[in-house]
């Protein structure tokens, strides 16, 4: 928790909020989807609860199982209600989602198999009715189809599907069905490859087949009733167990356990009535499947109680016998939803005594089992628990690195601040000079607007023209984003001394809510600060001015943090201890803005990363809050 030590008299009672008072960061993503894409890249994708857009909001590389940040999708631009995943033509992973406002099937955005880049998708060509929910997979010859419930009907339709060949997309159709109105439904190859739909009835919910596809030549048949445990179930979820049975498991509505629905055989098809699973015996909100260690079929599914993952339950892949399963260790997050999908493969050195060279082998035939889920309290993505293929092992996971941690952050009633005016003039001869160039005031367009051809702001003539500076703040180093899930590690950014002398920093709260911080390099006795400079802000000054020469540094400003020299929330210095912020300010010569913005960046960092500041952070005004000194030892 955020506790604000108010040093300055200027700072008066309320006008900076505590922990308590600022607002609570709201649920980041509103679904979370996995699936394998380039080179077997576990891909991780979500839909922004704010703006309803597709994010790659984390990924594993398969190689060596590490995670990384990734990035707002490139994508047809509407907003989404729902989506899944699933490998299409060429393997190029594609994103459908539901439309928002139509209920009309996207692609949202896809991935090229081959060197991973993303492209925006489209509406698709599509049966033209709205949908609740849909789901992917591969049917006859790899060609992708997309079913839906029809919103107005609840039966099942193939609302599009693409071709295996060229990546064609071709408009779908109401399917035969076995007539009954649908609450859910999943997808999954069945007997001989035959795509099977499998719904729970709205009105009796218990399964049913509702359709089902051929893998011959396409064609979709009508299903029926499943035979089953008989339970009512509040959800479900399909996969291929021991010898390729395809296992029908849900949760019964009444007590929350989970159960085998039904199962097919794989051999001739047959259906048969399932059973209660042994269990854990706890209640559950939802649940997922996939094949772990050895093919065996894993049930995941989330505590109603506490929020916690469960192994609910898992079939040997042998005999096809099911055991009961336990709590999982894992990050301690309470999760709203989960997913589950196979990772990176462990990877181990084999020595070939034949020829002398040590190669890496796969240690196990299947991957890692990941699962991944939205915390229930701050909807930010966790590696919740994740199996080792090798052995079958259960481990705890950690908040996974995501695109950014402040996509909603409330700033109504928010006041940005402009560039300080107290040195802006159209007089060239005024005292202290402002920024001119040869000794000229410069032109109208100057610099992106730096200056007018009337009056000029001298902190920005300083920027563009006597100094000539990068204002691209991405080019720059030793710039931390913290509104990106930053680490204690990154924050302290290569410098061991964040540990115990303190690592200063000037920060900009950017009016696109992006927190960044850099490190200080403004030249000081000792010249300690010169270890991070950038080489961008070297010899580009103008001979002959102050600050500007060929051989003076220009040390790095608030306005390249800001990417020029528009508002923003607030700007100022930050000391780092031990890979936590221990003092904020607002010191900014450029903006100059008063004590009450820093309300603006205590929020933030309590809506994003509260971990990262520690509980007895100072905040006040520049006067009273100096940066420069060494850590409080009480920090360390």
């Amino acid at each position: 928790m955020i506790k604000n030590v108010l040093l300055a008299a200027s700072v008066g009672a309320g006008l900076l909020a505590t922990a308590g008072d600022a607002t609570a960061a709201e649920p980041l993503f509103s679904s979370l989807a996995l699936a394998k894409g380039n080179s077997g890249n576990l891909q991780v994708v979500g839909i922004g609860a704010a703006n309803g857009l597709p994010y790659l909001v984390s990924w594993q590389d398969s190689t060596d199982g590490s995670w990384h940040a990734g990035f707002a999708l490139p994508s047809a631009g509407g907003r989404l209600s729902s989506l899944a995943l699933a490998q299409g033509n060429s393997g190029n992973l594609q994103v459908v989602g539901i439309g928002a406002a139509n209920g009309l099937p996207f692609l949202a955005s896809w991935q090229g198999s081959t060197d991973g880049s993303w492209h925006a998708g489209f509406a698709l060509p599509s049966s033209g009715m709205r949908l609740s929910s849909l789901a992917l997979a591969q049917g006859n010859s790899g060609n992708l189809q997309v079913v839906g419930i029809g919103d107005a009907d609840g039966l099942p339709y193939l609302a599009s599907w693409q071709g295996s060949g060229n990546g064609t997309w071709y408009a779908g159709f109401a399917l035969p069905s076995a007539g009954v109105r649908l609450s859910s439904l999943a997808l999954a190859q069945g007997n001989s490859g035959n795509l099977q739909v499998v719904g729970i009835g709205a009105a009796d919910g218990l399964p049913y087949l509702a359709s089902w596809q051929g893998s011959g030549n396409g064609t979709w048949y009508a299903g029926f009733a499943l035979p089953s445990a008989g339970v009512r179930l509040s959800s479900l979820a399909l996969a291929q167990g021991n010898s390729g049975n395809l296992q029908v498991v849900g949760i019964g509505a009444a007590d929350g356990l989970p159960y085998l629905a039904s199962w097919q055989g794989s051999g001739n098809g047959t259906w048969y009535a399932g059973f209660a699973l042994p269990s854990a015996g706890v209640r559950l909100s939802s649940l997922a499947l996939a094949q772990g260690n050895n093919g065996n079929l894993q049930v995941v599914g989330i505590g109603a109680a506490d929020g916690l993952p469960y192994l609910a339950s898992w079939q040997d892949s042998t005999d096809g016998s099911w055991h009961a399963g336990f709590a999982l260790p894992s990050a301690g997050v309470g999760l709203s939803s989960i997913a589950v999908a196979q990772g990176n493969v462990r990877m181990v050195r084999v020595y070939d005594p034949h020829s002398g060279e040590t190669y890496l082998v796969p240690a196990a035939k299947t991957g890692n089992l990941q699962v991944v889920g939205s915390g229930a309290a701050d909807g930010l993505p966790y590696l919740a628990s994740w199996q080792d293929s090798t052995d079958g092992s259960w481990h705890a996971g950690f908040k996974l690195p995501t695109t950014s941690c402040s996509l909603n952050i409330n700033t109504s009633g928010w006041q940005s601040k402009g560039l300080d005016t107290n040195r802006s003039s159209n007089d060239p001869s005024m005292n202290p000079p402002c920024g001119i160039c040869g000794g000229t005031r410069l032109p109208s367009g100057t610099a992106a607007g730096a200056c007018s051809s009337n009056t000029y702001n001298c902190w920005a003539c300083d920027d563009a023209c006597r100094d000539h500076l990068n204002m691209n703040w991405t080019d720059l180093n030793w710039v931390v984003n913290v509104t990106r899930c930053t680490t204690s590690n990154d924050l302290m950014n290569g410098g061991t001394d964040a540990q115990t002398r303190g690592a200063r920093y000037i920060y900009v709260l950017r009016t696109d809510n992006m927190l960044l911080l850099r490190r200080y390099d403004r030249s000081v006795p000792g010249n300690y600060y010169d270890n991070f400079q950038y080489s961008g802000n070297r010899n580009l000054g103008v001979s002959g001015d102050a600050e500007g020469d060929t051989n003076t540094y220009a040390h790095v400003r608030h306005s390249q943090l800001n990417g020029g020299w528009n508002p923003v929330w607030c700007a100022g210095e930050m000391l780092v201890c031990g890979g936590k912020i221990a003092v904020i300010n607002n010191a900014s010569g450029h903006f100059q803005p008063s004590s009450a913005c820093l309300n603006y960046v205590t929020q933030t960092l309590q809506a994003t990363n509260p971990d990262l500041v520690w509980s007895n952070v100072t905040v006040g005004d520049q006067k009273s809050t100096s940066t420069a000194g060494p850590c409080p030892h009480s920090e360390l």
